[in-house]
């Protein structure tokens, strides 16, 4: 690091500090964990904090269970000092409980809807992290994370999940996968997919078995639905 940069670095933390941010200790639930967040960017704007610092200072005020937990992502393949990566790994492991998600929606809609664009933004990485995992397990998890998340009304955030869950299964079982459609439900997709398994493991031990073709027009899924 060169004296420049220990000089913005130095510059950035006193200017955060001062602002005198708030901590966050894993207990205080979804909607508290929101609003930190929140706070945290709000001071990022104010004092021009730069992309490359914001995780370190912000990561310097969880405190207790979330300090703890934190330091034991360091083996973590994908970069930890990237903010959206931080917004994703924390959201994953401080989620609100079923139902919480749309009792906030009840109160303040705009909460609800930055939780879940957070949460959108999140699967991109999550996904990632277990690349050996069963398709069984990789579902299961799947049905955990967005059930809480995904009213039945929100067709186009639904048909984005779908996508994302399908994008992450083994391109083998996915080519025998249907396209997600809007009528589709959460558990029908996972009966798709596990009826794909099967097909693909026909395939593979019987090649006279005729698997079906499907043509996929998949959503795109850059960038947060409004």
């Amino acid at each position: 690091m060169d004296p420049s940069q220990i000089e913005e670095s130095r510059e950035a933390s006193m200017a955060f500090w001062n602002m005198v941010p708030r901590t966050f200790n894993g207990t205080q639930g979804a909607a508290t964990l929101a609003e930190w967040l929140h706070n945290m960017e709000a001071i990022f704007r104010l004092c021009h904090i730069v992309v490359h610092l914001q995780v370190m200072l912000t990561s310097r005020h969880l405190i207790r269970e979330a300090r703890i937990w934190w330091l034991s992502l360091g083996d973590l393949e994908i970069p930890r000092d990237v903010w959206m990566n931080f917004l994703a790994l924390i959201i994953l492991r401080y989620r609100p409980l079923p139902g919480e998600g749309l009792n906030m929606h009840h109160r303040d809609v705009d909460i609800y809807r930055d939780m879940y664009m957070r949460r959108y933004v999140s699967y991109v990485v999550a996904w990632r992290l277990y690349p050996k995992e069963s398709i069984g397990h990789y579902c299961q998890r799947f049905r955990d994370a967005m059930l809480p998340y995904i009213p039945l009304d929100m067709n186009r955030p639904m048909m984005q999940a779908l996508h994302i869950l399908k994008d992450g299964l083994p391109p083998e079982v996915r080519q025998f996968t249907p396209p997600p459609t809007i009528e589709m439900a959460l558990d029908e997709m996972i009966d798709a997919i596990t009826g794909a398994e099967i097909i693909t493991y026909m395939v593979q031990v019987a090649p006279e078995f005729q698997a079906p073709e499907y043509e996929d027009a998949a959503l795109p899924i850059q960038g947060i639905p409004p």
